[in-house]
């Protein structure tokens, strides 16, 4: 069973009291494919759209998570390590087919969970991991999550991305996503122990929309 880091861990009454305060407050979850579309082409938008990520594949996320949102309606996007498909602890192949029927989207989370500065093996971390995970899936895969938000500052890794990739996502405290940043979408980590009143106060609209 794999150790979830303290600071990233949310207990469920945590996350359901989040959720609840989305739905409250009028945010709309989207899937991480129509704000890429959003922003490269154009397309239409809910008020106050969010796109809600879960790195790694914890089975947290298939046993707790999962079902939370679908009490709201929610959808999500997983971002996946290839190398993890199989493993205890983790979420497998049968569980994120169903999260994909249920509207959610995967994304690659690198082959082995790598800090891909220091990886002698950038092609396969890179793109071996998508092929594994649709094969695996019988779905396309098109955006990667930075492990531990490093990479970015590389021309080198960003080729490789952009080169198998439509978009990218990274950490970050803005919420403006732009072409600029496509290839490095702005994330807001939620920490250990925050209520829905934190997770608002770092969030443009906290209050419903009647307000």
């Amino acid at each position: 069973m794999p150790e979830v880091a303290k600071e990233t861990f949310v207990s469920p009454d945590d996350f359901h009291a989040q959720m609840q305060a989305l739905k409250d407050w009028g945010y709309t979850p989207i899937p991480i494919s129509l704000l890429i579309q959003a922003i490269t082409v154009g397309a239409p938008l809910p008020d106050r759209p969010v796109v809600i990520t879960f790195d790694d594949g914890d089975i947290s996320i298939y046993t707790t998570a999962f079902p939370i949102m679908k009490e709201f309606g929610f959808v999500g996007v997983n971002y996946i390590v290839g190398n993890r498909l199989a493993s205890d602890g983790f979420i497998n192949t049968a569980q994120l087919k169903e999260t994909i029927a249920a509207g959610w989207e995967v994304g690659s989370h690198s082959m082995t969970h790598t800090d891909l500065t220091l990886s002698p093996n950038l092609d396969w971390e890179i793109f071996q991991s998508r092929v594994d995970l649709e094969n695996a899936l019988g779905v396309e895969v098109t955006t990667f999550a930075f492990p531990f938000g490093l990479g970015n500052e590389s021309e080198n890794i960003m080729n490789k991305i952009r080169a198998h990739y439509s978009a990218a996502v990274g950490l970050g405290a803005s919420v403006d996503q732009a072409p600029g940043n496509q290839y490095y979408l702005w994330r807001r980590p939620v920490k250990y122990g925050w209520d829905a009143a934190t997770l608002g106060s770092y969030l443009p609209w906290n209050t419903p929309r009647s307000q």
